[in-house]
Parts: C-alpha cells; sequence; structure tokens
C-alpha cells in the first residue's frame, strides 16, 4: 500500500501545550483516506478522547495506554502490520523521570520539593528509544507518529541527540508567540530569590496577555511555593473552581496541600487526577509522598507499579515495599534494576540497598562480614559512608536484635557535623547508649562512661543546628546516667580536651574577628550586666527593645549575617540577671534560627552560640553538667567556624570553675592538665588565673577592697573587686575565719548593695555571709544581720524558680536546698537557745516547718499537677495548631525566600500576636504552678482522729522529728552525730549482705535511741494510720519496718502510708481495692527469677478472675468504669554503686536494653489507672540522695501518676514476692481500703520471712 501523505509517515511533531486536535485529526484523516488503518496510543488523559469527533473515533482503534514503558509501546509495534499507522499522543512522557539536576529546592519542615527544568531531562535516552521504535517500525507498519508537548528548548535538545541517526522527520508546531521563553524567564527570576513576591507578581502581570489566564495563576503560585509561603500558593489556585484548573494547575494545588501537611485533601486531589490524566508527570511520584502513611499506601504502589514499571520512583517505592513486607530478595532485585539505570553516586546507593536486603535475607550475624559486604560499595563511592553505617546499625538493632553489634557498628561512622546522615547516626547512637550497661566485652566503667560523654558532646555538637527542640533530645539522653556520673565523665573527658585548647593561636583569632557595631555595643553591655555607666542600668523592658532593635538593624543592613550575636548577647545578660526563662528563650532562638539560613557558615555560627548561650544560662540555674557539656561542644563548634571570642569570654570562665570543683591536687596527669589551661587562658580570662592562682586570698581581698572604696573607680571596675572579695572569702581556712567575719560585717552591706544586679550569684553571696557570721560562736552571733541575709536569699532563690519548665527548676531546687538548709540551721540553733521568736516576730518553729516543706522534692508535685490536671480546650489546642503552622511557614519563609523581608516581617508579626495569645491562657505557654507551704495548724485540719503524720530530716548534726495528729504537733530536734555514724555502719552491713541478724539489731538500735518518740507519741494519742514523708537520705532504714523495745510498728497501727510531699492530703480519697488487675512481665524468658514469676501468675489467674496477663505487644486499656491495679514485675538496673546509700533503679532490664518507668507508662491510659504496683528491685527509691535531681523509677511514678503506688524500697528475692502477692490478693475481699489490705499483706508476709529484708522492703504510697 504507497502512501502519499503531505508529511513524512515516519514524524515526531513537537507542539506547545496540549495536543493539537486539529491537526492530528488532518493528518489522521489523510491516513484513512489512504486506506490505513490507525491505531491512537493515548498517554494524555481520558479527555484527550472526548476532543475528536465521533466521526473519526469510529474509524480509528483508540487504546488508552496500560503501562508507561517501552514494552507496550514495542508489543503494539510488533503486533500490527504494514496496513497500520501509529499514533503516539502525549509520547513526552515516556523520558525517563529522573533530571539531571534540581533548579531549586525547597525545604518544608521535612518535606522536600524539587523543581527542575523540561530541557535539563534526559532527552539523550529517549533518543535512543526513538531510534529502535523507528528500526522496528519501517519494517512493520505503514508510518509512527510521535506528538510530544514539549518547549523549542527541548525541541532543540531533541534535534541534536537525532542528527546523527537522521530517521524521523522533526516537525515544530507551535502557536506564534513566545509563551515558554517568557515561562522560562519568570522561573529564573522566581528560582534565583533575588526579587519580593509583590515584584514577581509585576512581571506575571506584564506579561498577562502573552502567558494566558492559567499560566499566569500558575506561575504565581509557583512564585508563593518557592517563596515558601503554602498557603497563598493554594489561594492563588483556589480563586477558581478545581474544575477549571489545567493538570499542572491541580499537580501543583495537591503537592502544596502535601507540604502544608493537609494529606488527605492532597491524596483525594491526586486520586480524582489519576482518574482523568493518569500518565501526568510527576503524578506517580506525588501520589507515592502523599499516600504514606494511610491505609491506602500499599494499595497505592501496587497499582502504580503495575502502570509505570519502569519509573524510577515507583520502581524504589515497590522496592522498599518488598523490604518492609519481608521479600528482601524480590527488593535487592529491583534496586539493582534501579543501580543499572544509574551512574555517579545513586548507582552505588542502589547498589547499597540492595546489599542490605541481600544481608537481611541471608541473615548475616557477623559484624565484619557485613561490613566487608558493604565496603566495597564505600571503597567506590566514600559520600555512602554514613548511609551504610545507619543501614547497618538498624540492621543490628532491628532485624537482629544485637545491640552490642549495632553500637560496634558505630566506630565505622563519620560523626562530623557536616557529613551527611550525622545527625540520624547521632540520634541512634544515644538511643542505644542509652539503653545499654556497657559498651563491648570487657568494658571498664571509666571507659563505658567516657564514651557515653563522648557521644554527648558529638550529639550537641551536630544537633546544635536542627531546631529549636533539640536540647530535649540530649537531655532525654543524659538521664540515662546520674548526674555525678556525668560530672566525672566530662571532668576526665575536659582534662583530655585542654589540649587541644592549647593548640589555637587566639592572638591571631582575635585579631581577625569584628563585630559590626550594634553588636560590639552588646557585647560590652553584656560584660557590664546592662550598666550603661553614670548610674544608669537599662530595665530589662529597655533591653529586650534594644536588642530587638538591633536585631532589625542585622537584617536590614547586614544581611542577616549578624542577626544571631543579639540573640547570644540578650541570653547572657539575662542570665546574670537571674531572668532565667528570658534567657533561655534567647538561647532557643538560636537554635531555632540555625536550622532556618540556608548559609551553612551561618547555621554553625547560630548553632555555637545557641551552644554557649545555653551553656551559660543552665550552668547558673545549677544544671551544671549539661552547662558544662554545651560548652565543651561550644569548643569544637568554636574551631568549625574560627571564632573564638565568645568562647574565651563567656565559656571559658564557666569551665575554669568546673575544674576547679572537680580538681583534686596531686594527681600528675591532673596537675599537669590544669596547669596548661592556666597557661594557656589566663591571659584572656583573669577569672582563671583567680580559680587557680597562688595569690593568698587576704591579701586580694584587701587589695580589691581599696578599689571597692575608692570613690572614681567605674561601676565594672567595682563589681569585678566586689566578686573577687567573694572568692576570696569562700577560701579562707578556719584559721582566718574571724578575719572573714570582720570583712563581712564591716563590708558585706557595701558588697552586696554592688552585686545586686548579679541576681544570678546574689543569693549565694548572702547565704556564704550568712555562714561565715554563723561560724563565730553562738554567743557573738549578730542575729539580726545572720537573719536579714538569709531572708534576703530565700527571696532571690525563690525568685529564680519562676523558670517555666521542670529541667531548670530541678536546678534551681538544688541551690534552693541549700539555701533552706542554712536557714534551717539558724533556726534550730535559735530553738536550742530557747530563742523562738525571730526578729520580725515570726515563729521559729512555724519557720522551720515552712523550710521542711521547701526541701521537698517541690518539682516533682509541680510537675504532677500539670501532668493530671491542666486540661487543654479545644479552642486552645486550636490556637496551638495555628501558632505550629506558623512557625513552620516562617521557618519555610526564612530558609527559602531570605530577600523578601517585607514577608518575613509580615509573617513574624503574626506568629507573635499569636504567641502573645497563647501565652495568656495555653498551658504549654505558662510555667508551672508553684508548690504550696502550710503551717501545722492547716495539716491537722486535714487528718482525722486516728491518724498521724511522720516527717523526718537529717539536717548536718540535727535529726528534726515532725509529728502532727489532729489535736496535737510536736517538732523534736535530736543531735545527729551518733545517728549518722550508726546509719553508715548500718548501711554498710546491709550491702554487704548475709547479716540479716546483725542489720535487724542495728536497726532496732537506731529505731529506741533516735525514733522512740515516733512509738510514745503514736501510743500516747492512740493513732492508728501513719502518713510518712521519709528523709531518703538515710538509706536502707526503714522506719515502716522498724522495731522499738521488740515491738514492730505495724504491730501498733493499722496502716502506714508514704507520701512525697504535704499536698497529698488534699486530694486524698478513701480508695476502694482493685476490680481488675493487669499483669505485665518485662525480662528475658529464660531468667529464672521470671519464670517463677510467670508460673505463680498462671497458677494465680486460674484462682482469681480479676487477675489476667498482658502480652508484650497489648496496650493496657483501662476503663474509668472500674476500679483497676496494673502490676509490673521486672529486674531493676542500678547505675552501678553509687557513693552514698541511696541507689534506686534506673528502669527495667527489658531483654536487651534499659526500659524505664515513662516508657512503660505510654501504653498506660494513666488518667483511669487507680493503683500501680511495681515488683522491681530498688524501685521504690530515688537514684540518688537528691530525689528530683536524677531520672529514676521512683521520680517517674511520683512526677506522672496519681493514687497508690506499691514498690520496694530495696532488692526482695522473688518467693517474697509471690508470697507478698498471694497475700495482697486474699486480703482483696476484707473490709477497708487499699492501704489497709496492703498492711495486711505485709504483716502475713512476715510469719512466713522473719529478716527484715524480705517484708520491710514493700511500701505503700499515695500520690
Amino acid at each position: 500500500m504507497g502512501m502519499k501523505m503531505d508529511i513524512d509517515a515516519y514524524t515526531i511533531f513537537c507542539h506547545d501545550g496540549a495536543v493539537p486536535y486539529n491537526l492530528v485529526t488532518d493528518i489522521i484523516q489523510q491516513g484513512i483516506e489512504l486506506g490505513y488503518k490507525i491505531l491512537v496510543l493515548n498517554y494524555c488523559g481520558n479527555r484527550e478522547k472526548t476532543i475528536f469527533s465521533g466521526k473519526i473515533l469510529e474509524n480509528i482503534i483508540w487504546k488508552d495506554a496500560e503501562r508507561l514503558d517501552d514494552a507496550e509501546v514495542d508489543n503494539i509495534i510488533g503486533s500490527l502490520g504494514r496496513q497500520y499507522i501509529l499514533y503516539v499522543l502525549g509520547a513526552e512522557r515516556l523520558v525517563p523521570n529522573i533530571g539531571k539536576r534540581a533548579a531549586v529546592e525547597m525545604d518544608f519542615i521535612g518535606r522536600t520539593s524539587r523543581f527542575h527544568y523540561e530541557e535539563e531531562e534526559d532527552w539523550q535516552s529517549f533518543c535512543e528509544k526513538l531510534d529502535r521504535w523507528y528500526e522496528k517500525a519501517v519494517k512493520c507498519l505503514g508510518g509512527l507518529m510521535f506528538f510530544l508537548s514539549i518547549s523549542s528548548e527541548t525541541e532543540q535538545e531533541i534535534t541534536v541527540c537525532l542528527e546523527k541517526s537522521d530517521n524521523m522527520s522533526i516537525c515544530g508546531c507551535r502557536y506564534e508567540g513566545d509563551g515558554y521563553s517568557i515561562q522560562r524567564e519568570l522561573i529564573d527570576a522566581i528560582t534565583s530569590r533575588k526579587y519580593t513576591i509583590s515584584q514577581i507578581k509585576e512581571m506575571v502581570e506584564a506579561k498577562r496577555e502573552r502567558l494566558g489566564e492559567s499560566i499566569c495563576r500558575y506561575m504565581k503560585a509557583i512564585s508563593y511555593k518557592i517563596a515558601g509561603d503554602l498557603q497563598s500558593a493554594i489561594n492563588i489556585l483556589q480563586e477558581v473552581d478545581v474544575k477549571e484548573l489545567d493538570t499542572h494547575e491541580k499537580l501543583l494545588l495537591a503537592d502544596c496541600c502535601y507540604m502544608d501537611r493537609r494529606g488527605s485533601e492532597s491524596l483525594e486531589m491526586l486520586e480524582e487526577l489519576y482518574e482523568e490524566e493518569p500518565y501526568t508527570r510527576g503524578l506517580a511520584v506525588t501520589l507515592i509522598r502523599a499516600s504514606q502513611g494511610t491505609e491506602r499506601e500499599e494499595e497505592w504502589i501496587e497499582r502504580l507499579y503495575q502502570r509505570f514499571p519502569e519509573d524510577m520512583g515507583v520502581l524504589e517505592a515497590y522496592g522498599s515495599l518488598k523490604s518492609r513486607n519481608g521479600e528482601n530478595k524480590s527488593a535487592a532485585q529491583i534496586f539493582r534494576k534501579i543501580s543499572e539505570q544509574q551512574t555517579g553516586y545513586y548507582k552505588y546507593y542502589y547498589e547499597l540497598i540492595a546489599r542490605m536486603n541481600d544481608i537481611i535475607n541471608e541473615n548475616m550475624r557477623k559484624e565484619e562480614t557485613v561490613w566487608q559486604y558493604l565496603y566495597s560499595v564505600i571503597d567506590r563511592e566514600p559520600r555512602l559512608n554514613n548511609e551504610a553505617v545507619l543501614r547497618a546499625v538498624n540492621y543490628f538493632k532491628n532485624a537482629a536484635d544485637d545491640q552490642e553489634a549495632a553500637l560496634n557498628m558505630m566506630r565505622y561512622a563519620n560523626m562530623s557535623i557536616d557529613e551527611p546522615k550525622a545527625e540520624e547516626l547521632i540520634t541512634l547512637k544515644m538511643e542505644l547508649l542509652k539503653g545499654a550497661k556497657t559498651i563491648g566485652k570487657g568494658s571498664s566503667g571509666i571507659v563505658f562512661l567516657q564514651n557515653k560523654c563522648k557521644a554527648l558532646l558529638e550529639a550537641m555538637t551536630i544537633l546544635c543546628c536542627s531546631g529549636e527542640t533539640v536540647y530535649s533530645r540530649w537531655r532525654d539522653y543524659m538521664d540515662s546516667m546520674s548526674m555525678n556520673e556525668w560530672r566525672k565523665a566530662l571532668y576526665l573527658e575536659l582534662l583530655e580536651m585542654i589540649s587541644k585548647f592549647a593548640e589555637i593561636n587566639y592572638d591571631e583569632a582575635i585579631r581577625d574577628f569584628t563585630l559590626m557595631n550594634g553588636n560590639e555595643a552588646l557585647r560590652l553591655l553584656a560584660i557590664s550586666n546592662g550598666d550603661m555607666g553614670e548610674g544608669k542600668c537599662l530595665t530589662n523592658e529597655e533591653l529586650i527593645e534594644m536588642l530587638r532593635g538591633t536585631k532589625i538593624w542585622a537584617k536590614e543592613e547586614g544581611e542577616g549575617k549578624d542577626e544571631p550575636w543579639s540573640d547570644y548577647y540578650g541570653s547572657l545578660i539575662f542570665a546574670y540577671r537571674a531572668e532565667y526563662q528570658t534567657a533561655n528563650n534567647y538561647a532557643l532562638t538560636l537554635f531555632q534560627s540555625a536550622k532556618m539560613y540556608k548559609d551553612r557558615e551561618a547555621q554553625k555560627l547560630s548553632g555555637y552560640l545557641g551552644l554557649l548561650a545555653w551553656g551559660n544560662s543552665q550552668y547558673r540555674q545549677n544544671r551544671k553538667e549539661e552547662g558544662v557539656a554545651c560548652i565543651m561542644s561550644g569548643f569544637l563548634m568554636a574551631v568549625e567556624t574560627g571564632i573564638y571570642i565568645p568562647f574565651l569570654e563567656n565559656a571559658v570562665p564557666v569551665l575554669a570553675l568546673f575544674l576547679n570543683e572537680e580538681y583534686e591536687n596531686g594527681r600528675s596527669k591532673e596537675k599537669e592538665a590544669v596547669e596548661k589551661f592556666v597557661k594557656t587562658f589566663s591571659e584572656y580570662s583573669p577569672f582563671v588565673a583567680d580559680c587557680f592562682g597562688d595569690a593568698e586570698p587576704m591579701a586580694v581581698i584587701r587589695e580589691e577592697l581599696q578599689q571597692l572604696e575608692n570613690k572614681n573607680c567605674d561601676s565594672e571596675v567595682k563589681m569585678c573587686s566586689a566578686i573577687r572579695i567573694v572568692n576570696c572569702i569562700s577560701k579562707l581556712g578556719q584559721n582566718d575565719i574571724a578575719k572573714a567575719v570582720e570583712i563581712v560585717r564591716q563590708y558585706g552591706d557595701a558588697i552586696l548593695d554592688v552585686v545586686k544586679d548579679r541576681k544570678d550569684m546574689i543569693d549565694k553571696v548572702y547565704i556564704l555571709f550568712s555562714q561565715v557570721l554563723m561560724s563565730e560562736s553562738k554567743g557573738e552571733w549578730n542575729i539580726k544581720q545572720i537573719y536579714d541575709y538569709i531572708s534576703c536569699a530565700v527571696c532571690y532563690v525563690e525568685e529564680k524558680r519562676k523558670v517555666f519548665h521542670q529541667e531548670e527548676r530541678t536546678g534551681i531546687s538544688q541551690e534552693a536546698s541549700m539555701v533552706y538548709r542554712v536557714y534551717m540551721k539558724f533556726l534550730v540553733e535559735q530553738i536550742i537557745l530557747g530563742k523562738n521568736i525571730l526578729p520580725d516576730g515570726k515563729s521559729g518553729e512555724e519557720e522551720l516547718f515552712f523550710c521542711v516543706q521547701r526541701i521537698l522534692p517541690r518539682t516533682l508535685e509541680e510537675q504532677n499537677i500539670y501532668n493530671n490536671e491542666c486540661q487543654v480546650t479545644k479552642e486552645e489546642e486550636e490556637q496551638f495548631q495555628r501558632y505550629i503552622e506558623l512557625l513552620d511557614h516562617y521557618h519555610v519563609q526564612k530558609r527559602n525566600n531570605n530577600e523578601d523581608k517585607e514577608a518575613l516581617l509580615k509573617v513574624e508579626r503574626e506568629l507573635e500576636k499569636q504567641t502573645n495569645m497563647l501565652k495568656d491562657s495555653h498551658p504549654y505557654f505558662q510555667p508551672l504552678t508553684q508548690f504550696n507551704t502550710y503551717s501545722m495548724d492547716q495539716i491537722q485540719d486535714r487528718l482525722c482522729e486516728d491518724e498521724v503524720l511522720i516527717h523526718s530530716v537529717v539536717l548536718d548534726k540535727f535529726l528534726i522529728i515532725i509529728l502532727i495528729s489532729k489535736k496535737k504537733h510536736d517538732i523534736v530536734i535530736k543531735s545527729a552525730n551518733d545517728f549518722m555514724k550508726q546509719l553508715a555502719f548500718y548501711n554498710k552491713m546491709w550491702d554487704a549482705g548475709g547479716y540479716q541478724e546483725k542489720c535487724q539489731e542495728l536497726s532496732e538500735h537506731i529505731t529506741n535511741i533516735f525514733f522512740d518518740v515516733v512509738y510514745e507519741f503514736i501510743k500516747e494519742n492512740q493513732l492508728k494510720r501513719v502518713f510518712l514523708i521519709p528523709d531518703f537520705t538515710i538509706g536502707t532504714y526503714s522506719l515502716a519496718g522498724s522495731r522499738y523495745n521488740n515491738e514492730y510498728l505495724m504491730d501498733i497501727v493499722e496502716s502506714v502510708i508514704h507520701i512525697a510531699n504535704y499536698n497529698v492530703l488534699w486530694r486524698r480519697a478513701q480508695r476502694p481495692v482493685p476490680e481488675k488487675i493487669y499483669n505485665r512481665i518485662y525480662g528475658d524468658d529464660m531468667d529464672a527469677a521470671l519464670q517463677q514469676i510467670r508460673k505463680w501468675l498462671h497458677n494465680t489467674c486460674s484462682q482469681y478472675s480479676c487477675m489476667s496477663v498482658l502480652n508484650d505487644n497489648s496496650n493496657c486499656c483501662l476503663s474509668e468504669k472500674e476500679v483497676n491495679a496494673y502490676i509490673v514485675y521486672g529486674h531493676g538496673v542500678h547505675r552501678g554503686k553509687q557513693q552514698d546509700a541511696v541507689n534506686g533503679a534506673v528502669g527495667i532490664w527489658s531483654e536487651n536494653h534499659i526500659l524505664s518507668i515513662k516508657d512503660i507508662l505510654k501504653c498506660v491510659e494513666t488518667q483511669n489507672l487507680n493503683y500501680f504496683i511495681l515488683m522491681s528491685c530498688s524501685g521504690g527509691i530515688p537514684v540518688g540522695q537528691d530525689p528530683e535531681r536524677d531520672q529514676g523509677s521512683w521520680l517517674q511514678m511520683i512526677e506522672r501518676l496519681r493514687g497508690g503506688i506499691i514498690s520496694c524500697h530495696w532488692d526482695v528475692k522473688v518467693e517474697a514476692v509471690c508470697c507478698f502477692l498471694t497475700e495482697l490478693l486474699n486480703g482483696l475481699e476484707t473490709k477497708g481500703g487499699m492501704d489497709t489490705a496492703f498492711f495486711k499483706a505485709i504483716k502475713a508476709t512476715r510469719q512466713n520471712y522473719s529478716y527484715l529484708e524480705d517484708w520491710a522492703g514493700f511500701e505503700y504510697w499515695e500520690n
């Protein structure tokens, strides 16, 4: 059959926009008239068919493409004969989908959008396909015509690619005009980020006639999207009905909704678009992204793979699906297929993924084997090193369930801040180390501590550029060790780091460093603590305005590069003023800003200053370990940035303080390191010389007193002199104490007046001076001066406690406890001397009772109130979500659109307005509530006739016992010198083990001498229920299990309830026994003790209908309609031998890691939980002597739970546990509350196990 058409029978038609209907119709009509059969293969979508007339459709075969791959075209060409002409509509969609480069990348808070130019896609590969199809078609078809919707630039690219083969004709079918070149110019302008949104919109409007309505709308939306303003992009596209949008507009709208976290809306639009035009470029991959995490994800991946089997994005998703479903052999094959089609980095990336699937499929277990198999890929592409490590670590952690091997694999990682995957790796490393007991076989305790410390410093260095809440990630990690352990580890690490300090040429670094004028002024202001000279000191409000102005100036004039310095110096000044919440907020802004900058150096500077500011603030809030770690990490960032001024001025003094506190003279290596530290920094920081210098303290004091009295000295010099005097007074030995007293008496008020604006330290100065004055013999005390100083210290330290969050309050509570203990010592001495009335007329005993409440773990109660009583309304939650959206919007705007300052300022104002609104109402933006204190009369009102509250406190050489009943109260003060000696011996014998009878004898001896008043008070007043607030510093001695004159406490009362604070009395309730008891065991199935528990549970559940056992994966679903209890069994984990007698469990050992109580409670609806029972060694005692300081099982129960808690004060053997629980279950059927049933169970257990260690360790708490 001959063909005489006006055009070549083998032609490529290049056109703008949609398929040129008239042209295609004419060409088809010619073919029909010449007697050819016509087959149209359509890749454009369902709408294309409706364009053609019914007459044309009656005479052709119309086929909508089933798959987007070469095979379908190959098969059709091969199946037709000479009588056929094949027309392919939308053939441009057959080009490989991975572009050569992205013209711009947009970051939307963890979601990245990439934009690339059409002509830069892989048209060479596409042209090779065309040549192959041509060679096949000329042998068996009457004609082959491709219709491509591409730009003239892409047409030129194709022409060049097909020049050598010269097979098919190329025909350009375009409307007159320069639409694409205009679009390209606009896109270039948008992606350059040199223009504001307003300027871009003006450019678009100027070209409206030549572009048309749809393209104008698209360009405006793209400009908003690239700027990071997703909502405005969505608004532009929604100005018309969605049905009126063209395909690319719909895809853009759906993508913007996805990026704006409106996933369901996005997915719905994409699904509709897929039904209309399934082969739209980019639709398949966008659908996969939008369906992630939804119920339809797997369905969509399978469906898209059937239609797009060659699409790289679809293939990757399909391979990942196979891998997730355990089909690793198939997954490996898919990823190798992708690898074969790639070059360079991605070729080896996908081969690496294939090999990881091989490893899982073959169940490789040896670390060396796994690494060798991966290394051959890394050797060819070293940039994949961290990617390989991350995947190998996750394999050993999850699939192989080998935490030790996972940790060992970490040694291959490169943890530099600029290395890819460093953030994911360090996060995973912290997770592994947090739950580990040791690192590697044979690791000593010191090595373990240092390895954990090195990981912390790595984490801080890497995470400081990752956003506002990074501190919570390293804090969670720090909870895995006690603060004493962290101090030890940080000290050892600091000694090692001193050699690195000494390598820096600081003179050169200082010489090359300059700050812009506004920030230099702030630097000087920070040095003077806001003192402007001539007696003018900026108020907090004036300072905030000044900082705001400097920041705005930095944005406008300094291009934002100097912006972080304003926040840095703001944080320092407010920390010196003890305005810690404000100081923290400025530091957090630095972490937040670090993530928003595009420029990597700006990111590092902001993160670096954030570490120093946060470290300085935390150190002054008595969170010294976190503060020192931040500052040590800050040095590593100083090396990265080459900026050392802030480190020298503000970080070195903190390190000197820490080093001075920890340093013990005598060890040669430590001495060498300290000497090197002094030699390196004394030139730059006078404070270093003060800490370690040999100057005689009295000589320094005399010299500085002259400066203090010199009227010509400015305030900054006087401040330095006053601080040096205070430091030297603290160093004076016992022989110089009389001189110290004289100095404080004569100059104390003057010194305090000079340092009054250093509110970060003034309470400590008041207390130091009080202690100096109290060091005299009691007859010579200046009672009024001591009392006034202590009263001022109390006021200042309570003001410090107004920080918002538990962690900061905990640090300040330690400082407050020291203040109150000095106050208590003063009060006790006055009471003993019969001076119960204080200078201002207050009662000494009432003040003493006020103090003993203030040294309780206050922050635990404050956090408990927040956890259990703070209710967020629907309106408040909506406002908070709006705040999150605005914050995300601001981050994206700042990162993606630095030039449009007008748009940024608009978002900043909106964000500030929303933040201020939330500060007035939302609990997240308000401080924790303040702890209540009560009078003894108020406590009496809360007690019943037969109840007594007993509170004991060890204070230096005194033992204070508070006894309160309904009708009577008493404060008993005893000498504690002999008490502490006997207690130490008792705890030593207890820890040694095997001395049960001796311990019982010692316990009775301690009770007879020191707690006789307790028994006498109970008997005299015929009291039956005891509320007991223990002093944890006394260790394993148990008043509840005590015996006096051969009579146990439990034999003269009917209930002993432990409480952590007096507030519990205000929310006490009659607690009925549980109706339903859920049980869960954590630990190794083969553990003998746990097997015994399982056997006991099996027998017990068959006897008691209220008992049920939960499996490892089920949540504990509690009904508010039933009284319930949740019992957890497992081995308590200690953090090694503590120096004191208090050594509570940090958590429970769960097969291969430590599981914390807070993690266990995540699967429990705690608001409906009535009783929590923890059968775990030492789970009922704090980790250390300060109950607030270290995270452990007891702390996590007290801060989270309301209701009854039963726990073990020490390690109790499993037989005694089973006996106690059996008796408890038996007692549930008797009358009375849970505390009564508990007490009866203890008595019954004592009948079977006579030693204290077997029964007295069980304790009942109300919270």
